[in-house]
């Protein structure tokens, strides 16, 4: 009972801490001109809240504006046009020159940039303020918006790590959240069906704010145009990928909207050879002067098949209400096989062991969500109910044939149904130059699950966790600064049992995580910023997990029932001006998760999870994008510095040299409706806590051509050209072990894809997951 009034105390802290102010409407008005004195170009006028998100806008081409607004809701008002330096001007600024609510502001005059960019880097901060330390990418009326698919838009956007494999992620971030119009996902998949034309803007948040789980340390927003007109729009999509193995992936988009509602339906189809790789491991493993030494060498193949549906229903009511109904479902098959040698030495006596291991695997899902949102005046209210129940089969079998003749057979099964149910509420007032968001989520986890990790053995296990938030967010504005302060409370019940424990597993953690900022802004679109956050990573379940997985004849992986959430203190200073972000942090981590290699009784060896007690980060991001009629590119470069010491071994010192990762990305405009895209990646040798990952890199080709007015679009390249990627190539030392792992995988593939779209026009998905935090965490 102590902790739910500490939860609602925190709540309602600053909610009676904001003040009130009667709205005040005036009429700005003034004269437009160029430094190069050019006439009948577009410019827009756009009015900012406190927080740097968009209150209103408005678009000009004739030399007189005028517009009325509410003053009391915005912190400044930015004029802007393609190839020209913004100018802004401060509430106070407008303040004073305003006479019985007329604002006369004269002649605003644009200067030239040199270099005219089609991307533009803002360098704002989130949707509701809380971090300054993120940038946003300009996609609508861009060359972006031509292309035909959101992978093709992202791959090119700034920070933004692209995999051979189309994996999406920051750079320097291992949690990343993907937001759709203000909307949780749980994966990229409603955005890989978006159409690129109708994305405004990408914002990259570095430092997520009080509205989302604390676990998250960025947050990808995609935010896109709203029709108020009927349509229809029907995409269909083939992708043939050739490398050691083939795979082929087939998705059709149907979409229309009809009065009041939109109705919509999404059908991907895979299926493929999956994979094939292999994998070389020396592994050592001693305990005083016994040890344990293996070498492997191994041939992994697998095969797949995935469908994925998900239809959606989205009823705008009236002017205050809308309402959203969307349901997914993914069924995946999968089968795997392995075929190992090894060369074994144990306690003197050395073996040879020929192990064939098959793995099948099944996994369906369904995830109904629920979205309503109100709005009226100055109040909006989200409010979202979603359920996510899984069921997860997997069989293997391993053989495993001895020299002398010797044949043993291991066998494990799991079995495994977990559900997911969520409720989610924010609430956001505009005041004077204040802004208010409070809100709540309730989140719960049931799993169950029986695992045979024998023939004479079978575990049952069962999970429950509960999940109480509450969080408060306030934001203001003092002549050229912008503020922010904000506080969110977690409180996590857990309740783990296994009938190979005789007693339950509990946890109880009530944590706070506060955050704030402060942000200048000049006239001359310098922005600098300084924020502070604190967050957490908890466990996932297979972490946690103490069941035996079996890997090998000499290795198990097992989880540890006892791991800490890992809590992150960081400091960050941004900076951006025209075409260029920076940013710096230093980062404190405390209970960093570790995998680590033991020997048990029984002379296995077992990786299981340990918390390092402290680890110290310094980073440095360089974002720049530059642009020309012919060649459009962008670059990011992050350099990070470490403090890593576990049981009196130093893994890495500030002193040493930096982990450092770089990404290009260059377009190459060499016909009309078409061109050649570079994209490359480099990382040098880093720790990853204490594994050592060494260094690698890549880089991909592609050639993009439109036709029938970019109905149809034909992509065709090469990724990891020249087969320079092994993101699986690690060593790592402890107290008692060292491995060493090389994974020569099929990066390198040949694709083509063919899109052909047609309809009137398409408009943006609503989609909304709350859970994405629990799924992961499973």
């Amino acid at each position: 009972m102590k902790k739910h009034k500490i939860l609602f105390f925190i709540f309602f802290l600053n909610i009676l801490s904001s003040p009130f102010v009667h709205a005040q409407i005036i009429n700005i008005s003034g004269n437009f001109q160029f430094e190069d004195d050019a006439s009948e170009v577009l410019y827009d006028i756009i009015a900012f809240r406190c927080d740097s998100s968009i209150y209103e806008g408005n678009i000009f081409v004739e030399n007189e504006f005028s517009f009325t607004i509410n003053l009391d809701s915005i912190s400044y008002i930015r004029f802007s046009s393609l190839g020209y330096d913004p100018l802004y001007y401060m509430k106070d600024e407008i303040m004073s020159l305003a006479v019985n609510n007329i604002a006369k502001i004269g002649m605003v005059r644009l200067k030239t940039n040199l270099i005219l960019d089609e991307i533009i880097i803002e360098g704002r901060k989130k949707t509701l303020g809380l971090s300054s330390t993120g940038y946003s990418v300009n996609i609508k009326d861009t060359y972006l918006s031509k292309y035909g698919t959101f992978e093709d838009v992202i791959m090119r956007i700034p920070g933004i790590l692209f995999s051979p494999r189309k994996e999406i992620g920051v750079i320097g971030k291992s949690n990343v959240l993907f937001v759709l119009n203000g909307r949780r996902l749980n994966s990229t998949s409603e955005l890989e069906i978006l159409n690129p034309q109708n994305i405004k803007t990408i914002y990259i948040d570095h430092e997520p704010g009080s509205e989302y789980e604390a676990s998250y340390d960025a947050v990808v927003r995609v935010e896109t145009d709203d029709s108020f007109q009927d349509y229809y729009y029907i995409d269909l999509k083939n992708e043939f990928e050739v490398s050691r193995v083939l795979n082929d992936n087939f998705r059709s988009i149907t979409e229309s909207k009809r009065g009041k509602i939109i109705y919509g339906l999404s059908v991907e189809y895979s299926t493929d050879d999956g994979y094939k790789q292999y994998d070389t491991e020396y592994k050592k493993v001693w305990v005083n002067t016994d040890s344990i030494i293996s070498n492997r060498n191994a041939t992994l193949k697998g095969k797949f098949h995935n469908l994925l549906l998900i239809p959606s229903i989205k009823w705008d009511i009236n002017k205050f209400h809308k309402f959203e109904v969307v349901y997914k479902y993914n069924n995946k098959d999968g089968n795997s096989d392995a075929t190992q040698n090894f060369s074994l030495i144990r306690l003197d006596d050395k073996e040879d062991i020929e192990t064939y291991k098959d793995l099948d695997e099944n996994r369906s899902y369904h995830n109904p969500s629920l979205y309503h949102i109100w709005k009226q005046k100055s109040n909006t209210l989200n409010v979202s109910v979603e359920y996510y129940a899984s069921k997860n089969k997997k069989i293997q079998d391993a053989k495993e044939i001895y020299k002398d003749g010797k044949i043993q057979y291991e066998l494990q099964d799991f079995d495994d149904k977990y559900q997911i149910w969520a409720s989610a509420a924010d609430y956001t007032r505009d005041f004077d130059n204040w802004k208010l968001k409070a809100g709540g989520k309730i989140s719960g986890i049931k799993d169950e699950g029986y695992y045979l990790i024998s023939k004479e053995s079978m575990v049952n296990n069962s999970l429950n966790d509960k999940t109480y938030a509450l969080y408060t967010d306030v934001s203001g504005n003092i002549s050229r600064f912008t503020f922010t302060t904000a506080i969110r409370s977690e409180w996590d019940l857990m309740n783990y049992q296994s009938s190979s424990y005789q007693e339950s597993i509990k946890s109880d953690y009530l944590n706070l995580f506060p955050s704030a900022s402060i942000k200048y802004i000049s006239n001359n679109a310098l922005s600098l910023s300084l924020s502070y956050r604190k967050s957490i990573i908890r466990p996932s379940y297979n972490q946690i997990n103490p069941n035996k997985t079996y890997i090998d004849p000499l290795s198990y992986m097992v989880g540890n029932p006892l791991l800490k959430s890992t809590l992150t203190d960081a400091l960050t200073f941004s900076m951006e001006y025209s075409s260029l972000y920076f940013s710096s942090g230093y980062n404190v981590d405390h209970n960093v998760r570790a995998q680590i290699t033991e020997i048990n009784p029984d002379n296995k060896i077992i990786h299981t999870y340990a918390n390092i007690p402290q680890i110290k980060k310094i980073n440095f991001l360089l974002v720049h994008s530059f642009n020309n009629k012919w060649i459009k590119s962008n670059l990011s470069l992050r350099t990070q510095l470490q403090d890593i010491r576990l049981k009196n071994r130093v893994y890495s010192k500030f002193n040493d040299i930096p982990a450092i990762t770089g990404r290009v990305n260059v377009d190459f405009a060499l016909w009309k409706n078409g061109g050649l895209n570079i994209y490359g990646l480099y990382y040098n040798d880093q720790f990853y806590n204490i594994t050592e990952r060494k260094s690698s890199g890549y880089i991909s080709f592609g050639i993009n051509h439109s036709f029938l007015c970019n109905k149809l679009n034909l992509n065709t390249g090469i990724a990891d050209a020249f087969k320079l990627y092994k993101p699986n190539t690690w060593e790592q030392v402890d107290s008692n072990s060292y491995i060493k792992m090389n994974t020569d995988a099929g990066t390198r593939y040949f694709y083509i894809t063919l899109q052909y779209r047609f309809g009137k026009m398409k408009s943006s998905q609503n989609s909304q997951s709350i859970t994405s935090d629990e799924k992961r965490r499973l």
